[in-house]
């Protein structure tokens, strides 16, 4: 009698495991599914073509799609400037890294490099991993005539930029919405566990997996920080002058000329005014020039 009973116990103990197991499994798929629609900002299109559009992209409806593949045919044909309103029609609508990839090409072609890197770096951001992307960025960037050093830094400010750098924000996001709920369905399922070992075993588990997943909260905070705080720009016009006050020339005798920037230079946008925007580079320097004279990422 007694062996019957401690077989009826082990048989419910391996019955409520299981269906622990199975519930942990299904709702960590299907929470893994909407956080990863929460936290999808881009789309990932194949591979591009190094000097030339993408030829398939099948992220993006039938309308901008057509104007989408109309301006790949305007490219092949060495039209760039309608394959330049091609993609512009398109990004008008959607944020699409073949489109910006295709049009940063455009631009190069017809010698715009200021804005040929601005889309590169749209692209690189929906796409950071994309080796064409990156690789005609350099390539662009090699055409830049200012050379702007930046400023030293230690080791862990530059760890720490790795860690909770802009494309690792819906990653951290995703595994804190995972984890935090996984950790508070061991805590549920511990309070319907009967034998101390396994609520033991539970709680254990439950506290690393809240604690981990607010580790993973805590750096897509930091990482969601890195985003609101590193605007960049690209600088659009062959030079501008960049000054110590907004308004240029017209704010008096006071304001001065500091120094001057080409086109394709990068710059941190800080303040601004309405025509007006205050930029950094990466060597500390700052000033203000005109808006119209960038393009931000």
């Amino acid at each position: 009698m007694r062996l019957r009973t401690r077989h009826a116990d082990t048989t419910a103990h391996f019955s409520s495991w299981r269906q622990f197991v199975l519930l942990t499994i299904a709702i960590a798929f299907a929470f893994a599914q909407a956080a990863d629609v929460l936290g999808q900002t881009q789309s990932s299109p194949a591979p591009l073509a190094a000097d030339s559009p993408s030829p398939e992209d099948g992220s993006l409806p039938d309308g901008p799609r057509a104007r989408f593949e109309a301006a790949n045919q305007a490219y092949a044909s060495g039209d760039f400037e309608a394959a330049i309103v091609g993609y512009e029609a398109v990004l008008a609508q959607y944020s699409h890294c073949a489109s910006e990839y295709n049009l940063g090409n455009a631009h190069f072609k017809v010698g715009e490099l200021g804005r040929a890197i601005l889309h590169y770096e749209r692209a690189k951001a929906l796409n950071p991993s994309n080796d064409d992307i990156l690789s005609n960025l350099v390539l662009a960037n090699l055409r830049v005539i200012d050379r702007i050093e930046p400023l030293p830094s230690n080791g862990l400010s530059d760890l720490w930029e790795r860690v909770v750098a802009p494309g690792w924000f819906p990653w951290y996001a995703r595994g804190f919405v995972l984890l935090w709920t996984l950790g508070f369905v061991a805590l549920a399922w511990r309070l319907f566990a009967r034998d101390t070992a396994n609520r033991r075993i539970l709680g254990s588990v439950a506290s690393v997996l809240l604690l981990l997943g607010a580790l993973s909260g805590w750096l897509s905070l930091g990482a969601s920080a890195r985003i609101d705080n590193s605007r960049r720009a690209i600088i659009l016009e062959p030079t501008v002058d960049v000054w110590s006050a907004p308004e240029g020339q017209a704010s008096g005798a006071s304001n001065a000329a500091l120094f001057v920037l080409h086109e394709g230079t990068k710059v941190r946008l800080l303040d601004s005014t309405l025509d007006w925007q205050e930029i950094e580079l990466e060597n500390g320097q700052v000033g203000w020039l005109p808006k119209a004279s960038l393009g931000e990422i």
